[in-house]
């Protein structure tokens, strides 16, 4: 899982932690270590980075990113397999029950969308737009996750998302 902040800075979430990179990949650091696989990572404009391994939980790092704590609240026990900051107001999770929702300054989950559907992908855009993969379904909100619009792509496993320059949404099959 790959992340970026507006400073330029990489984020990669791998098998076992987190590195960053500066300087446009001049250097890489490991920032932490987690007992489990990372499947997600978030990083938003307040300075935090937010990740999420298979289990246990989401995770956030703030500043030089040296302490990481626990940002679950109400999470339930779930595989979380995706996390998008929303407006940077907001965290968004795709779990195997759904999507959750808190916001970021405090872990006040709450479930905002598809009660038992896995939501395998999850990508925010501004104005509260977000896309959702739930493995069989590639859907679009523009209000923030209260209403979804069918856009296609059946028969298609979306393994990233991409948002380029010119504001096209590029889905990696």
């Amino acid at each position: 899982c790959v992340a970026a902040n507006a400073a330029g800075d990489v984020f990669v979430a791998g098998e076992w932690g987190v590195s960053r990179s500066i300087g446009g990949g001049a250097s890489v650091e490991m920032l932490g270590f987690f007992e489990h696989p990372l499947s997600a990572i978030a990083v938003g404009g307040n300075g935090y980075c937010y990740v999420a391994p298979d289990c246990g939980g989401v995770w956030r790092s703030s500043g030089a990113l040296e302490r990481w704590e626990r940002f679950n609240g109400q999470l339930p026990d779930l595989k979380l397999m995706s996390l998008s900051i929303v407006d940077d107001s907001l965290l968004m999770a795709g779990t195997s029950d759904g999507v959750y929702v808190s916001p970021l300054d405090r872990p006040e989950w709450s479930q905002l969308a598809f009660p038992q559907h896995s939501v395998r992908k999850l990508f925010a855009f501004p104005h509260d737009s977000v896309a959702a993969f739930l493995g069989y379904r590639f859907l679009l909100s523009a209000d923030g996750g209260r209403s979804w619009n069918d856009i296609g792509m059946q028969g298609y496993t979306i393994n990233a998302l991409i948002r380029t320059a010119d504001g096209h949404l590029l889905a990696g099959t």
